[in-house]
């Protein structure tokens, strides 16, 4: 350190290695504010849900009927083209399909 030309080389250093700093991971929180894990509240019994029938807007968004893929071909479609099929349930099945394959079917 004495070969150094003086202390404000080493002051000037030790800014630019404080510049460079960056924690591992930004979005990380720290332990005071992180959330407290709340003991899970007991299930009350629940009767058996009544069978009926399911309007395209009650199915499940995982159900094979919400996905963004046509019925037929197995090709990705846009929101568009599923939600037109969507509002025509009664036309499609509650499927939908791209446009190719919509015009196959009878409307």
């Amino acid at each position: 350190m004495l070969n150094l030309r003086s202390l404000d080389t080493i002051a000037e250093w030790g800014q630019m290695l404080k510049r460079q700093h960056r924690p591992q991971d930004l979005l990380a929180l720290p332990d005071f504010m992180k959330p407290r894990q709340a003991a899970p509240a007991p299930e009350a019994p629940r009767a058996a849900p009544t069978p009926r029938a399911q309007s395209p807007s009650e199915v499940p968004a995982d159900s094979p009927k919400k996905r963004l893929i046509c019925a037929t071909c197995g090709s990705k479609i846009s929101y568009a083209e599923g939600q037109y099929c969507w509002n025509r349930a009664t036309r499609f099945g509650g499927l939908q399909y791209c446009r190719e394959h919509q015009q196959d079917i009878a409307g």
